[in-house]
């Protein structure tokens, strides 16, 4: 696996894991609350 590959997949993981965990939190002023996406929902349940 090239350095790139081995960066872009670490890179997505980590994404992956901080969305996980955004799952439902509201925006720093609580002004402004974006709609989850239904994929994310499914992964949260597993």
């Amino acid at each position: 696996m090239t350095f790139k590959k081995t960066v872009a997949k670490t890179l997505a993981a980590t994404a992956l894991k901080m969305a996980e965990k955004a799952c439902g939190t509201a925006s720093i002023y609580g002004l402004y609350q974006p709609k989850e996406p239904k994929a994310l929902k499914k992964l949260k349940r597993k």
